[in-house]
């Protein structure tokens, strides 16, 4: 039979073997709302109408303009693209997300905070964005800085970067003390930019460019991290290159990737140079999917955290296929990111339908086995109107 589930406003989720459709409903007027009445009564509908998978998504300018001149604070943990903004600091929330191209005078950050919808996120025309009081900011795609932006890391604070970097027109990168930039792509380097000051940062993938003077080097040179259901548990592994001044590791999970609880502790080697291998277990993994990350900790209190990996403990993929884990934000202006998870590595067939069946948008994406990402970019030129997201893997 099929499941409903809740997506930010509400959305309905049920599985077919192989195949699996998403209804998105799309409305471009400008700040138009749709209540949660409304969006019940869809999923109601789409649910005897099939057993098919149909996720009622609001594609709108659901978003107040930024007004030049206004600053942005967040007012709690959670994605960058949904509304956990405010005008004013600790004033009520707006429908007021900065956006992927932010030109506004400056974005303070006081909570944890996860950007996977917007690829680049950009800050531009001299903006600033103040991340302070123990608050993190994980973007999970490429980040720009141009114009004479800054980015101010506070004691304490960390950002990383799953993609690559490039900070150009005389941008910079302000690294206060105990914090951390931890990049997984490359840095690029232009025009008098530069990252700079007494914090630790690191980079996998190389930097070009002058102006990259971080005070320290992070602690840890991570190999990977693993998080693998094993019946009633979570194993858990990872392994490192080398060690500085490393105190001890953390665990920490989550149910949908944006609020994390500390699970186990264990000591570090604090200082090494060869590859060293640790194994944990959770013993008491939430029920159904979940999310890990490791943080670790120096001798000196300075801290970072791993990428983000996923886990399916109800191993609904290997039963039917395919499955959709998240669908993320509803509503959305342009872009929408959703996470599923496929039986084994191969092609997924994507298509984007309108009302009548004609298709619209249609493409073919390497996924790997488990755990998969994608980013749907929005075509302004579709009208506002139902449509439907097909996904085809195998049969």
């Amino acid at each position: 039979m099929g499941k409903m589930r809740l997506v930010q406003r509400q959305s309905v989720r049920t599985s077919l073997r192989q195949k699996m459709v998403m209804r998105l409903k799309i409305n471009i007027q400008q700040k138009q709302k749709i209540t949660l009445r409304r969006v019940i009564f869809c999923s109601m509908i789409l649910t005897v109408a099939s057993l098919s998978v149909f996720v009622a998504l609001n594609l709108g300018s659901s978003k107040d303009s930024i007004a030049g001149g206004t600053t942005k604070f967040t007012l709690s943990n959670g994605e960058w693209s949904s509304q956990i903004w405010t005008n004013t600091s600790g004033g009520p929330s707006c429908n007021c997300d900065p956006g992927n191209n932010y030109n506004g005078p400056g974005i303070t950050i006081s909570h944890d905070i996860v950007s996977s919808v917007y690829n680049p996120l950009k800050i531009s025309g001299g903006g600033y964005v103040n991340i302070k009081l123990g608050a993190s900011l994980i973007i999970n795609g490429n980040f720009e800085l141009n114009g004479g932006s800054i980015v101010n890391i506070e004691a304490s604070d960390t950002v990383i970067v799953n993609g690559n970097v490039t900070i150009s027109g005389g941008s910079i990168v302000n690294l206060g003390s105990i914090s951390f930039l931890k990049i997984n792509g490359s840095v690029t380097l232009s025009g008098g930019s530069k990252v700079t000051g007494p914090g630790g940062a690191s980079v996998s993938g190389g930097v070009s460019g002058s102006g990259w003077t971080p005070g320290i080097s992070l602690p840890i040179e991570l190999i990977y991290f693993k998080a693998k259901s094993d019946e009633k548990v979570v194993k858990l592994s990872w392994a490192t290159a080398s060690e500085k001044n490393n105190d001890f590791f953390t665990i920490e999970r989550s149910v949908k990737g944006l609020n994390f609880e500390e699970v186990l502790r264990m000591k570090g080697a604090e200082s090494s140079t060869i590859n060293l291998k640790y194994d944990a277990i959770d013993s008491n993994p939430f029920n159904g999917n979940s999310y890990y990350r490791l943080k670790q900790t120096d001798t000196d209190g300075h801290f970072t955290y791993s990428k983000v990996v996923f886990v399916g403990n109800n191993d609904e993929a290997g039963k039917e296929g395919v499955s959709i884990e998240l669908i993320a934000p509803n509503p959305f202006s342009d872009h929408f990111t959703m996470n599923y998870q496929i039986a084994d590595r191969g092609n997924v067939e994507l298509q984007l339908l309108n009302r009548s069946g004609m298709l619209v948008h249609k493409e073919v994406i390497n996924a790997d086995k488990g755990f998969n990402n994608y980013i749907y970019i929005g075509n302004s030129s579709l009208p506002p109107g139902i449509y439907f997201l097909k996904l085809i893997f195998g049969n």
